[in-house]
């Protein structure tokens, strides 16, 4: 019935917008030191972490970096899911443009207080 629904309104190319959007706010992340890729695919985004940006030597799983990013982000209002050393982000599809770019703020933020306080403890 999902998928009916989603044809029926054209879901995808409505999102279309969104899924570019998203794309052009990310894009000053890939300069930030702890971050060693971005990966997007339509609305889902895959954030990796890393100690060195030069080596992309990833956080040890011990340090529980992603683990301190989202509850970080959690207390600035952004629910975000950690799998290791990997952020994932995927908006609602009903995500309107200022929330978007606050949801990458925050991101930004989150990883930048998270990291320069106490990277491998």
């Amino acid at each position: 019935a999902n998928i009916g629904v989603f044809r029926r309104e054209k879901t995808l190319a409505r999102l279309r917008p969104k899924i570019k959007m998203l794309s052009r706010l990310l894009e000053p992340l890939r300069t930030h030191p702890q971050i060693g890729d971005i990966r997007q695919q339509g609305f889902m985004v895959g954030i990796e972490l890393v100690q060195d940006k030069s080596t992309k030597m990833a956080y040890p799983l011990k340090s529980r970096i992603g683990h301190r990013i989202a509850q970080e982000a959690r207390g600035l209002g952004l629910l975000i899911r950690p799998l290791g050393h990997i952020m994932v982000l995927m908006p609602p599809l009903s995500t309107d443009a200022k929330t978007l770019a606050r949801m990458i703020d925050i991101l930004r933020h989150s990883i930048t207080t998270v990291t320069m306080k106490n990277p491998i403890s």
